[in-house]
């Protein structure tokens, strides 16, 4: 017996090194997909979705990484439209922020809402000079400037990777990341696609919850984002909260809940809407 738990004791200690060398899951998903093993990408990045179901603050670098491969892999071009956006609304100094915008405008692009692929496009090529994808979107900004949107095909692979011969399976449900578990970027659009039908909403309270609808280096693009929600109904402001970003949030809500139910009328005008919670960090920016 005492040879057995010797023998078991060493066993152990000699897997340890190859335990430790095993690659994080994000690292392993990202080398598969890079081989064009989309199954075992997949299945590790969905591995590292279920280790980190509440993401801390700390893992924000990591959740964006981890959206931007989700949208890649995912067969459905509405899910990675949703990771995209959440990617530009919650992660916009990521350095997967300028892909995420050049898919986007890619995206619109394809079906045809040159208006919506220009917002994209033209705040890739204008907050992020140094990017190595603004060339790109200056190209596909062209396109879009001559386009004609009645004559333009529909979306199908604008915001996938090409990728052959892939399975037609399910991409796992995977979680939402952080802040708030109703934080979902439906619809981000800077610029509303129709008049607003609901009647001029007043969300100015007290409370530690806001909503969200956009994060710009630039002070114009935020300034025109409030503008468009004010004329909407909606009471726009233009903050900082302890970083460079200028944010437009609209209220301040004592609960999620106030906030949510806001939020899906300002998603119906067209426009992005996600609950953020640190109110208390807000500081006025002015022109």
């Amino acid at each position: 017996m005492k040879q057995l738990l010797i023998t078991a004791l060493m066993l152990c200690i000699a897997a340890r090194p190859v335990i430790a060398q095993q690659p994080p899951a994000l690292d392993r998903a990202e080398a598969f997909a890079a081989d064009g093993k989309y199954s075992q990408a997949r299945a590790a990045l969905a591995q590292w979705w279920n280790a980190h179901k509440t993401p801390k603050p700390a893992d924000g670098p990591q959740v964006a990484r981890a959206l931007l491969l989700r949208a890649r892999l995912t067969m459905h071009p509405d899910t990675a439209e949703r990771d995209y956006l959440r990617i530009v609304l919650e992660h916009p100094s990521s350095p997967q922020t300028p892909e995420a915008l050049l898919r986007l405008g890619q995206h619109f692009l394809a079906r045809g809402d040159t208006q919506r692929a220009r917002t994209y496009l033209h705040r890739l090529a204008s907050d992020y000079p140094g990017s190595s994808q603004r060339a790109t979107a200056l190209t596909f900004l062209a396109r879009a400037d001559s386009a004609k949107p009645e004559k333009s095909p529909p979306a199908r692979e604008a915001m996938r990777e090409p990728a052959p011969k892939r399975k037609r399976a399910e991409i796992a449900d995977l979680q939402p990341t952080a802040i708030a578990p109703q934080q979902t970027a439906e619809r981000d659009s800077f610029v509303p696609r129709q008049p607003p039908r609901s009647a001029p909403v007043t969300t100015k309270g007290a409370g530690a919850y806001a909503l969200q609808s956009g994060a710009f280096r630039l002070q114009t693009g935020a300034v025109d984002l409030a503008a468009r929600l004010r004329k909407a109904g909606y009471d726009a402001r233009v903050v900082s909260a302890g970083g460079e970003l200028r944010l437009v949030r609209i209220g301040q809500f004592a609960t999620t809940k106030d906030a949510v139910a806001v939020a899906k009328r300002i998603r119906a005008d067209g426009f992005a809407a996600v609950v953020v919670d640190d109110v208390a960090r807000e500081k006025a920016v002015h022109r």
